[in-house]
Parts: structure tokens; sequence; C-alpha cells
């Protein structure tokens, strides 16, 4: 019997789609502007930084974090190819999997404002940005996004959530977050996927 089930085991393991990656320390960036007298008045921004990256100097250790208005076919194809096609509008959009994965339910409970910067345009129009930071324990899938503009297609590396999340409870307390939260975070460039409100 015991080379039955070696054969079972064998054949169907290989089909299994397997999503689980490394969990680590990563801290979720939420970036929220408003902006007074624009079409879209508030625009919020996701990003995650691997905490090591942040300790080994990594150039730019920001990415942006894929949470809203995407597809099961986005999903699909992100673990599949490490690809993900924006805009794609043959795709049906749903968030739930960022909803069942419980990712969103920490970052709303957990998140500390750590900053809250004003700039004033030269059209005097305000911005007001503010910053929130959430320490996550999880594991997240890098996918290279693209899209077409006039012709041009254009990239961005991105971070779709997976599985396992926990708020890391020991970020507070260490050296790194002091760090974190001094970096001007105003720099950042503002990411194709901003959920507007």
């Amino acid at each position: 019997m015991n080379w039955i089930y070696f054969i079972f085991i064998f054949i169907l393991v290989p089909i299994i789609p397997c999503y689980s990656q490394l969990e680590e320390s990563f801290v979720v960036v939420e970036i929220e502007y408003k902006r007074k007298g624009s079409m879209h008045p508030i625009e919020i921004d996701y990003y995650i930084l691997l905490i090591n990256d942040w300790e080994v100097e990594v150039e730019n250790p920001f990415v942006p974090l894929y949470l809203f208005g995407m597809s099961k076919g986005d999903f699909n194809e992100c673990i599949t190819t490490d690809t993900i096609q924006f805009f794609n509008y043959f795709d049906e959009i749903t968030d739930d999997y960022c909803v069942e994965n419980g990712l969103l339910n920490i970052i709303k409970q957990k998140r500390i404002k750590v900053q809250e910067i004003n700039k004033f345009w030269n059209n005097k129009h305000k911005e007001e940005i503010t910053v929130f930071l959430t320490p996550i324990i999880g594991s997240f899938k890098y996918c290279t996004g693209f899209h077409y503009l006039k012709g041009v297609t254009m990239f961005e590396s991105v971070a779709m959530p997976l599985s396992g999340f926990s708020f890391d409870e020991k970020f507070w307390k260490s050296k790194v977050s002091k760090e974190i939260e001094l970096f001007d975070f105003s720099k950042l460039d503002l990411v194709l996927l901003s959920k507007i409100q």
C-alpha cells in the first residue's frame, strides 16, 4: 500500500497550485493625498517595504502594493507568469481576496500616523499628505506590471499580498522603525494603482 500512496502523492502534488512564499517582516506604507480643487480630492497610495531591504540599504526599497482594482486574472497571472497587465478591461474586478487574507483588516486596525506634510503648488492649490505605517509579517508576490500608454509600454514593479499576515508587534521597539519614520515619503512617485475616493 505504501507504494500506491507514494505514486498518488507524486502525481497530485505538482498540480496543486503553490502560492506560499517565505513569511518575512514588512512595513505597509499608506500615503493619503488630499487636494483641494482636484477632480479626485482624496487619493491613497500603498507601498510595502521589506525590512531586510532597508537594513542592507537597497537603492529603492519601496514597492507599490496592489490592493485595489484588480481581478482574479491579475492575481493568477502574477502567480504563474510574474507579470500583470494593468487596466485589463476584459477581467472582472474584485478585491475579495485582499479582504479574505486579512491584510486590509490589519491595516485598518493597526496603522499608525507618522507624518503630515503640506505642499502648496504654483496654482495655489494645497496638498495635504498623511503617512501611515503598519508593520506586517506575511508573504507577498513581486511581479512586473505593464500597461500601454499612447503606443508606449510602461513598466512598474508591484507586489501582491498572498497569505500568513499578522501584526508585527516588535517593530515599533526597533531602531529601524525610528529610521523609517524620518524618511521623506513625499519624494515617492505616485503609483499607477492609487485608490481614489
